[in-house]
């Protein structure tokens, strides 16, 4: 069973920090996938500046 299930989750405050945010930071994605990496990246990725394609993550 998930723990998320069983027991509500909360986000840590520093997880909603500003300051804890960056700019357009692409981990490990050539520059020739930067255009599908904007557009692939998961909303929760994308509000704190990181950007990664599907492929990426799915290889995480």
């Amino acid at each position: 069973m998930l723990v998320s299930i069983t027991r509500p989750l909360t986000t840590p405050d520093w997880a909603n920090d500003p300051s804890r945010r960056t700019k357009n930071w692409y981990p490990a994605v050539p520059i020739i996938f930067r255009d599908d990496a904007d557009r692939e990246s998961p909303a929760a990725f994308r509000k704190r500046g990181i950007l990664i394609t599907d492929r990426s993550l799915a290889r995480a």
